[in-house]
């Protein structure tokens, strides 16, 4: 992961999520990048194609691909297929408690 600066008030959780929730027009070759929640020590990343599968991961799940340490927020999904609906959620880990994420969704043409 690298670092990609997105102005704007960071929240408890992290936001203002690129690409922007509910586009149907990110590119497929598109990185997920987000603001850090504010006072994060890093945030876990959970990305797939089902909604529910995404919104119920945990660490052990499939749809885990892994913890960025701050300041990073910069993740490839990989190779995205224009005729699928993706879904991400990203967990911010402030001290020793775990912040859940909202989960947002993108498709890519």
């Amino acid at each position: 992961g690298g670092v990609y600066w997105i102005p704007g008030r960071q929240e408890t959780g992290a936001s203002s999520p690129i690409p922007p929730d509910a586009t149907t027009t990110a590119k497929c070759n598109a990185h997920l990048m987000w603001l850090s929640a504010y006072n994060a020590y890093g945030h876990d990343i959970y990305f797939g194609t089902d909604r529910s599968a995404v919104l119920f991961a945990n660490t052990s799940s499939l749809e885990f691909k892994g913890h960025i340490k701050t300041p990073s927020n910069i993740v490839d999904p990989g190779l995205l297929h224009s005729s699928l609906y993706y879904y991400w959620r990203v967990d911010a880990t402030v001290q020793s408690t775990i912040i859940p994420g909202q989960v947002w969704k993108f498709k890519c043409k």
